[in-house]
Parts: C-alpha cells; sequence; structure tokens
C-alpha cells in the first residue's frame, strides 16, 4: 500500500513538473490529464482497435508476448528467455 501511494505520488509531481506528457493510449492521457493539461497521445504498436481482449475464462492454445523496455532492463527477459522457449 505504501509503495502504491509513493509511485502515485512520484506520478503525479512528475506529470506537474513537466511541460508535456506522452503517453501510448487515451486511458492513460485521461489519468494524467488530473494533473497536466499538456499530454500528447503517440500510439503504442499494439493497436487497441484490432486487438480485444480474450473473454474472461476462456483458454489459450498459444501466447504471445511482447516486450517494450529500455535497454537496460533487457536481462529480465534474457534470463526468461529459456523459459519462454
Amino acid at each position: 500500500m505504501l509503495t502504491r501511494w509513493r509511485t502515485q505520488m512520484r506520478l503525479r509531481a512528475v506529470a506537474r513538473a513537466a511541460r508535456l506528457c506522452t503517453v501510448a493510449n487515451q486511458v492513460l492521457a485521461a489519468r494524467l490529464r488530473q494533473w497536466q493539461s499538456e499530454v500528447a497521445v503517440i500510439p503504442m504498436a499494439l493497436n487497441e482497435q484490432e486487438w480485444h481482449p480474450r473473454p474472461e475464462g476462456e483458454k489459450a492454445d498459444r501466447i504471445c508476448l511482447g516486450w517494450s523496455g529500455a535497454p537496460g532492463n533487457l536481462r529480465y527477459l534474457e534470463a526468461l528467455a529459456a523459459l519462454l522457449r
């Protein structure tokens, strides 16, 4: 609970201090507009108009995993490579 509160406070502080916040979708944009009027949506690679979550309880034959992150975090994905294969 403390971690969530701290993260929320940090997000609020960064949004208020920024001249512009960029986000991947309108959901995130709406959240940041609480604290920052200048929010630009730069769509993510996954087209949210074409992609729909699987209905709850429905099982998948395949799982498609994507990764979006900084080069410094790649080591965490690489650590899982054997498991993911």
